[in-house]
Parts: structure tokens; C-alpha cells; sequence
């Protein structure tokens, strides 16, 4: 109050010597009139409670990638495939043809040439949409970028949670059981999913060496791009299971900035909540993951993944933000986005895929 009064105090000093300067033009108490009432009702571009027409749709589709990336800090770590989406929706990725055969010591000329056929597989982005948020009297309120994190960011939170389930599923399901599928080796334990019921074998740090050792009967480059994605259940069974010196191994490379948990056998563990869920048989010789959403069998497995990071792609489409201002329905403004994700394995006989499932 005692600001507001001294500021009243000097704008006043200063119309009258507005006021003084004017007097053989203007009578000195019209201008200073003029100037109050000027002040009182112009209201500066910056002061609180302004806001523009509508919000700025680039600023909200940026937020929105950016949340995306940094919730899903682990997606990172599967081939990319953004440069390669077609018409918004649709990922096309090359599969080379049978190698060349080789003759030693040839002697009959000329040698059989033959034509390499190449197929391709492809995989389409589906589309997921946030709810759309009501905020009333928008049009009254500064929209800030903190405003943007709290309208949207627990709807972002949810819709990044289902596409990276989805996306593990995808990449896991179908694979053969005979190269791509091992199973848990550890004591007898009390499953811990909701659902299952029986025992089931714990999973031991020997069972993410096997799972390398998969990866190199498939020829795969055995380098830093080798990832594990665990459940919370088999991390803590496996890091239970660690002596001494896989304990010191495993906690150097533990990364709170991109999630990694530790490594192990030259995999990068990363941990979620849950990866997966399969039937305990298999199905045509291939595993059968559950579908996002399904209830948990009674004896159904917990399954997670180990891979090599070029095995796997996931491409982002179109990323769109949609507004509806002063919508009279609901004294207010709609907001609402979406996001085109989509992945899969990237060789159809699953080479650089392995899937840890729990034994029986």
C-alpha cells in the first residue's frame, strides 16, 4: 500500500511538471488529469494476466518432444529410424539378399553370376493421443512454460509409458525359441507378479552371461551397444546373486543421467517396474508375449530383454498440438496432442535379440 501511494506520488510531481511545461497551451489541470487517467487505464504488454491469442504452438510441440526424450531416457538406446518415416507414418528398412558363395581354386571361367534379391520389411507409427485438457478462462491467464509442465506433463507421462510398453512387446514377441530364448537358472522362489501362482527360478548373473553368449553364436558385433532392459523383480535377484567382484564391476557404470543401472558381462543395464509377460509354452516354436493391458496368467513368465542396440528400431512421426480458444461449451480453451511412435525388430530372423524369460 505504501509502495503504491509513493508511486501515485511521483507519477503525480511528474504530470505537473508535464503540466507546467504545457501551461501556455493546455490549463495545466486538464493535463494532469489526462495523464492519471492514462495511466490507470492502459494496461503494458507485459503485465500479469495478459496473454496473447491462443499459445504458441512450436513452444508446446518442443516441450512436448523434449518430455517424450526424457522419459523414455532408455529408448535412446535402440537404432533410430526418424530420418527414414515416410508420409508421417510409415518406416521401410532394407533387408539384404543371400551372400555371395565362394569357390577356392577356381578353374572354370567364366565364373556364375547371380543377382542378389533384396526384400524390405516395414512397420507403421501408431498414433497416440493425449486427453484433451480444459482450462477455463484460459484467455484471463498468462499461459507460462511452468503452466505448459503442469497441464500436460501427467498426460505425457502416460502416453510415454503405454508406447514404450508397447514398443518392448513388439520387440519381443514371436521370437524363436530354439536361438532367441533362454530361462532363468536360480533357486526355486515364490513368483512376484500379481497372477502367477507356482514357483518359479530366480534369475543369477550366469543367466545374463548365457544371454551374451547368444548374442555372439548370432555373430553379433560384441561391443558397447549391448543392453539389458530388466524388470525390478530379476534385477534385485540377480544383484542379490552377485559376489564381491561383479558387485564392483556392475556399480561402476551406474548413470543417473541416462538411466543406466550398471554393467555386466558388457551389457548396459537399464531397469523398469516391468518389461513383459509370456505364456510358459510356446507358441509354433515361438514366444508369445502378452499383449499391452492383458491380466497375468497363473502361469505366465515375466520376460525381459537383452540386445544389441542396432537389432531394434523406433522412429518418431509427426508430433502435433491442437487448440480451441474461447469454446463457448466450455467458457474456456481445449488443448490436446499427439505423437506417431513406432519399432520393431530390425531382422526378420531376430538376429541381436534375446529374451530372458523366468524357468519353471
Amino acid at each position: 500500500m505504501e509502495k503504491a501511494f509513493f508511486s501515485f506520488l511521483g507519477f503525480f510531481v511528474f504530470a505537473s511538471l508535464v503540466a507546467t511545461a504545457v501551461k501556455d497551451f493546455i490549463n495545466p489541470t486538464v493535463t494532469v488529469l489526462a495523464l492519471v487517467l492514462l495511466a490507470l487505464f492502459t494496461k503494458p504488454d507485459n503485465a500479469k494476466g495478459y496473454t496473447a491469442m491462443g499459445v504458441e504452438r512450436e513452444v508446446w510441440v518442443d516441450y512436448i518432444v523434449k518430455k517424450f526424450r526424457k522419459a523414455n531416457g532408455f529408448m535412446a538406446n535402440f537404432y533410430s529410424d526418424d530420418q527414414y518415416v515416410i508420409g508421417g507414418k510409415t518406416v521401410h528398412i532394407p533387408q539384404p539378399g543371400s551372400d555371395p558363395s565362394v569357390t577356392k581354386n577356381p578353374s572354370s571361367f567364366p565364373l556364375t553370376a547371380a543377382k542378389r534379391t533384396d526384400t524390405e520389411i516395414s512397420y507403421d507409427l501408431d498414433l497416440y493421443a493425449t486427453a484433451p485438457t480444459h482450462i477455463q478462462d484460459a484467455e484471463k491467464q498468462e499461459i507460462s512454460y511452468d503452466k505448459m509442465d503442469s497441464v500436460i506433463g501427467d498426460h505425457l507421462a502416460v502416453v510415454n509409458t503405454r508406447i514404450a510398453e508397447e514398443h518392448l512387446i513388439k520387440s519381443l514377441n514371436g521370437l524363436t525359441g530354439a536361438t532367441s530364448v533362454i530361462y532363468t537358472t536360480g533357486s526355486s522362489i515364490t513368483p512376484k507378479i500379481s497372477g502367477q501362482t507356482g514357483t518359479r527360478k530366480a534369475a543369477t548373473p550366469a543367466d545374463l552371461k548365457t544371454a551374451v553368449t547368444k548374442l555372439k553364436l548370432m555373430d553379433v558385433p560384441i561391443d558397447d551397444n549391448l543392453y539389458a532392459i530388466l524388470d525390478s523383480n530379476t534385477l534385485d535377484e540377480i544383484t542379490s546373486a552377485m559376489d564381491a567382484t561383479q558387485w564392483n564391476a556392475f556399480n561402476q557404470y551406474f548413470n543417473a543421467k541416462t538411466g543406466q543401472i550398471g554393467k555386466l558381462y558388457g551389457l548396459n543395464i537399464f531397469e523398469r517396474s516391468s518389461v513383459a509377460v509370456s505364456a510358459a509354452a510356446l507358441s509354433g516354436g515361438n514366444l508369445a508375449v502378452n499383449a499391452y493391458g492383458a491380466a497375468v496368467g497363473a502361469t505366465d513368465l515375466a520376460t525381459n530383454m537383452i540386445y544389441h542396440k542396432n537389432s531394434i528400431a523406433r522412429a518418431m512421426g509427426e508430433v502435433d498440438f491442437y487448440e480451441r480458444i474461447h469454446d463457448p461449451l466450455y467458457l474456456g480453451d481445449i488443448y490436446n496432442a499427439s505423437i506417431r511412435y513406432g519399432g520393431r525388430r530390425r531382422y526378420t530372423a531376430g538376429t541381436g535379440v534375446i529374451a530372458l524369460c523366468q524357468g519353471t
